[in-house]
């Protein structure tokens, strides 16, 4: 061993010599399978199965969706549809997509509308446990009724999507985008509820969008 080993060995056994005991926490993490991605992914993407780099690659067809000033480098009228269907392992929940999208150009004018619908199925409990039927007390039966069963119906969410945007001189373009989603089921909501009798969701999301984009050299300049 040379010098300098022996010197590191001889500071390690004087510092556990030295060292008392600390007092520490244990905080366990808990996680829920929620496939919040594939319930969201309604719009299409070019590079979407290299990890959606949108922002290091220009994506044709997800760039007006992020960005609506993006939507004057359209050249041609596109109409784009891609359903998706997805399951969650052990029986956890799925689901079912229908987007549809068109884009537009006239003149220095551009738009876009995307509509879609979907159906969110929620997880399915089993129906034993451990090999045996699980019974209720009766004081647990006396309160849960009046209560609904659950509910392992799938319920339908839906998306309603608008842009609009004009080309303005010095390759400047100015574009806004709305997105209304109406949610009635998202995924792993009932996992995190473990042993409720039911759950009901009702809500919905609003998302108003302003860019301004300026192209120079085929680069996005600022």
């Amino acid at each position: 061993m040379t010098a300098s080993g022996l010197r590191a060995v001889r500071c390690a056994v004087l510092l556990c010599c030295l060292s008392s005991p600390a007092s520490t926490q244990i905080i366990s993490i808990r996680t829920v399978p929620i496939a919040q991605g594939d319930q969201f992914q309604i719009f299409p993407s070019s590079n979407l199965g290299m990890g959606s780099v949108s922002i290091a690659l220009p994506d044709s067809l997800q760039d007006p969706f992020v960005n609506p000033a993006t939507g004057a480098r359209l050249r041609a009228g596109r109409f784009i549809s891609a359903p998706t269907v997805y399951s969650l392992s052990q029986n956890a929940g799925g689901g079912r997509s229908l987007p549809l999208a068109a884009l537009g150009r006239a003149g220095s004018w551009y738009g876009g509308l995307a509509l879609a619908l979907q159906q969110v199925e929620p997880s399915r409990a089993p129906a034993f446990n451990g090999g045996g039927f699980v019974a209720l007390p009766r004081s647990d039966v006396a309160l849960v009724q009046g209560i609904p069963g659950p509910d392992t119906r799938a319920h339908g969410n839906q998306y309603v999507f608008a842009m609009a945007g004009k080309v303005l001189p010095n390759r400047f373009s100015l574009g806004a985008s709305v997105l209304w989603s109406g949610l009635h089921a998202l995924d792993g909501v009932d996992l995190l509820y473990a042993g409720s009798r039911r759950v009901e969701q009702h809500g919905h999301t609003l998302d108003a969008r302003l860019g301004l984009l300026k192209e120079e050299y085929g680069n996005i300049a600022a």
